[in-house]
């Protein structure tokens, strides 16, 4: 079964990272997957305090 990659999709995206931080629902485009990835269709997801930490920038991790 081989279903059509669409060029656009919707993506969470961190405006003004730190304490001011806010996410926004915006039109992407969707990545051409190299050699050795993989593409995956997403019906939902979510967001977890570790996640807003990072956004936040007040976790001492270095990345």
């Amino acid at each position: 079964m081989s279903e059509e990659v669409p060029k656009k999709g919707k993506a969470g995206v961190v405006v003004n990272e730190g304490p001011d931080f806010r996410v926004e629902v915006q039109e992407v485009d969707v990545p051409e997957p190299k050699d050795d990835e993989v593409l995956l269709r997403l019906n939902v997801t979510g967001l977890c305090m570790s996640d807003v930490h990072f956004m936040v920038g007040d976790w001492l991790v270095v990345l």
